[in-house]
């Protein structure tokens, strides 16, 4: 419905939104993928780059546009277009832009005259320090303004939103990118196995403390590994950062630490840390608690677990259990 007072250059009766044809044999120009979207507390600093990982979504949802993205390794190199107050200029209804949700782009995006489509990866869409934020509250289902703009995350379904949780994107990106087959979830006869030679595994460095208490807890059980900088210190109450960005956790000193508390080292950290998956495959559990029980808001912990054939220890949305 959105499409159907659209010009015929950027819509069509069956096949909707697309980047390029003929119509009577005249050639309608491609449109381009423009992405935006950086950290904050790097933005006007050398460190500051866009996210390239809506891109690899785009590349499945817009395959006629121009723009493509591939990883080598470790380094990404796309054909797409940054969004700059220059590359605006140059923008067109024709184009789509892709932008990492709640982040930090080096133009006004409600500038672009083309589609936008945001890529909502937590479970807020607005931090209460955002510059966009106005109330000084997290915020649950803000909408970009234009009737251009869509969002793809943990927004119930609308005629602006599509409710798709990160670990769904996660996990195509990760097929996208060969680090992960579709068929480890889908097909049981080649469902992972852990190697059972670990207790449990918790990897987190963004603080909650009823997450940092379960840590402790299940420390009391047996021996936990522990990846980042969570180490079930709940009573350590870090400082709140200055902008949007996490909350950290403070580690344990090293006189204090439980000796049932392991940080990752050896052959654990040697060999496998690089790869949340293999990693994870060494542990019989893992502790993969969200950061909020929110509807729709799964990330990549419990896909990760998953993956790996390691029985997880959850909270969090119920839509993990195909229930809303």
């Amino acid at each position: 419905q959105t499409l159907k007072n659209e010009p015929y250059s950027v819509s069509d009766p069956k096949y909707g939104v697309h980047g390029g044809y003929k119509i009577n044999g005249r050639e309608i120009p491609k449109g381009r993928l423009f992405y935006c979207g950086g950290a904050q507390r790097f933005f006007n600093t050398a460190k500051f780059k866009y996210s390239t990982f809506g891109l690899f979504l785009a590349k499945s949802l817009f395959p006629d546009f121009e723009g493509d993205v591939n990883i080598d390794g470790n380094k990404v190199t796309t054909s797409a277009i940054p969004l700059t107050k220059s590359t605006m200029e140059d923008a067109t209804g024709r184009d789509v832009l892709i932008v990492h949700s709640h982040q930090y782009c080096m133009a006004p995006v409600e500038d672009f005259p083309g589609r936008q489509l945001h890529i909502n990866a937590e479970y807020y869409d607005l931090h209460p320090k955002h510059n966009d934020n106005h109330q000084g509250e997290l915020t649950y289902n803000y909408l970009p303004p234009g009737r251009k703009s869509f969002v793809v995350g943990l927004h119930e379904d609308t005629a602006k939103s599509l409710r798709v949780p990160y670990c769904s994107m996660r996990f195509w990106y990760l097929h996208m990118t060969k680090k992960a087959e579709l068929s480890k979830i889908f097909d049981p006869s080649v469902k992972p196995k852990n190697t059972g030679e670990n207790f449990v595994l918790y990897i987190n460095s963004h603080y909650i403390e009823f997450r940092e208490r379960a840590a402790r807890a299940i420390s009391e059980i047996g021996t936990i590994h522990t990846a980042g900088k969570c180490q079930g210190h709940f009573e350590a109450n870090p400082p709140q950062p200055d902008d949007d960005s996490a909350t950290q956790c403070v580690p344990f000193e090293e006189s204090q630490r439980p000796s049932s508390i392991q940080p990752i080292s050896g052959e654990l950290e040697s060999t496998h840390q690089g790869n949340n998956m293999e990693l994870f495959s060494k542990f019989r559990y893992a502790l993969v608690m969200e950061n909020a029980d929110v509807p729709g808001y799964v990330t990549e912990k419990i896909l990760h677990a998953f993956l790996s054939g390691t029985i997880p220890i959850y909270f969090g949305s119920r839509f993990v259990f195909g229930k809303r």
